[in-house]
């Protein structure tokens, strides 16, 4: 347990650096100067890496278990982050403050795709950036249970190939995910950078290793075209106009 919840800092904080860098290629302002929204934080993992590098961070997840874990664990660290147990449908924010807002793999897991980037772009000032991990449907690797072509399947099947895995079914329906250019359609109130070969093509420069991810590196820019299709998760920096 202790060596998987080091791995877990180790991947959040890694995360949060890459979101950082991505962020920071596409923003003129300083990162510590801006006001940031995490949205989907969950236990907080995340939103603790990414505090650093803001002037200000605030969460917004709506399972109460894990939010009372984070808030103990601000009370705890004394950490200067504000955390609210509220649906990303239903922001209990005003419009326009936040400077940034952070979605990371959290699209699929919400019933209305199109609710939440609406209210991602209320609250968003004029100018604001959203970054956006959006995981793939065409991908033959689902990512969350890492079967291979586990969203192809009916939710009912799905259920049955999860439990013959011998993994546990966690309430996300894994049919929400969208293809390229579906998730495009999903931004398209917002002026669109596509970061993700920025990352395949560069690594090492956002903390990302291992023999595929190396290979990847080499072969999937010169095929783009090709490849763009089957990527397992797409990195959006997208701006508020």
């Amino acid at each position: 347990m202790k060596k998987e919840l080091r791995m877990t800092e180790i991947d959040r904080m890694k995360k949060a650096e890459k979101i950082a860098k991505l962020l920071g290629k596409n923003i003129n302002s300083e990162l510590s100067d801006l006001t940031a929204l995490d949205v989907g934080c969950y236990d907080g993992l995340l939103t603790m890496h990414l505090k650093p590098f803001f002037g200000t961070i605030v969460g917004i997840d709506p399972d109460r278990v894990a939010i009372r874990r984070f808030m103990e664990r601000i009370e705890r660290d004394k950490l200067n982050i504000k955390v609210y147990m509220a649906s990303g449908l239903e922001m209990p924010f005003s419009n326009g403050i936040f400077d940034v807002v952070i979605c990371n793999h959290v699209y699929e897991h919400v019933p209305d795709a199109d609710k939440l980037i609406y209210e991602i772009y209320r609250v968003l000032k004029k100018g604001g950036y959203l970054y956006m991990a959006a995981g793939n449907f065409v991908c033959p690797m689902e990512l969350h249970y890492q079967l291979p072509f586990l969203q192809y399947l009916p939710l009912s099947y799905g259920k049955t190939y999860i439990r013959l895995s011998g993994k546990k079914f966690i309430h996300y329906d894994y049919k929400n995910l969208r293809t390229y250019g579906q998730i495009l359609h999903l931004l398209s109130p917002f002026k669109i950078e596509d970061e993700t070969f920025e990352v395949i093509r560069h690594p090492d420069n956002y903390g990302m290793s291992g023999i595929i991810t190396t290979i990847g590196s080499k072969i999937c820019p010169m095929l783009k075209g090709l490849c763009r299709p089957f990527v397992p998760t797409y990195l959006f920096v997208c701006k508020k106009l």
